[in-house]
């Protein structure tokens, strides 16, 4: 996924792969919610967060495998604004 924080000029990707928490966020509608969120399949690798510096360079790189649905929509929560 890639979202961009309306309070920060910093970019935010999130990259996914099949997962039983993640997925069922991934397919629900919540991530409409968010606004600017884009979801990115990258295939073979574990679900990650990216965080992105202004010029699109990886700033920090977090592991969600083992986020469930409400920790990865309390995360978007608090970096977006919601649609």
């Amino acid at each position: 996924m890639r979202f961009t924080d309306p309070k920060d000029t910093s970019h935010h990707t999130i990259g996914t792969k099949s997962c039983t928490g993640f997925q069922a966020f991934v397919r629900s509608d919540k991530p409409k919610m968010f606004k600017g969120l884009q979801i990115k399949y990258v295939r073979g690798s574990d679900p990650v967060l990216k965080l992105l510096d202004d010029n699109g360079n990886i700033a920090e790189e977090l592991s969600i495998l083992k986020w469930n649905t409400d920790s990865v929509e309390e995360f978007l929560s608090e970096k977006l604004d919601r649609v």
